[in-house]
């Protein structure tokens, strides 16, 4: 199996505008909590060619299809950085 280490450019990819991820994709990525510094945390982590694919497609991916595709995601964000600001950044 092909893998891949994240980077910093790679992570931008994958956002939304290069910086907005949804649920899915933290799920997918082991963030279940994030913070200031989540981003940064997930640098150098190894992740592998099917995984980083699904993340692309999640990219824009409706709720519906990010229910779909990740059924056990966690509403990480709750859509206002102020939500996003009382969580913290679990590592894997």
């Amino acid at each position: 199996m092909d893998c891949m280490i994240l980077t910093r450019e790679n992570l931008h990819s994958i956002g939304k505008n290069g910086i907005g991820f949804n649920s899915a994709q933290l799920t997918l990525l082991g963030v279940t909590r994030a913070q200031k510094g989540w981003l940064t945390g997930l640098i150098g982590k190894e992740i592998d060619d099917n995984t980083w694919k699904t993340l692309q497609y999640l990219k824009g991916a409706s709720q519906k299809e990010q229910l779909s595709i990740v059924p056990e995601r966690l509403p990480v964000w709750k859509n206002s950085f102020a939500a996003a600001r009382r969580i913290t950044y679990t590592p894997s």
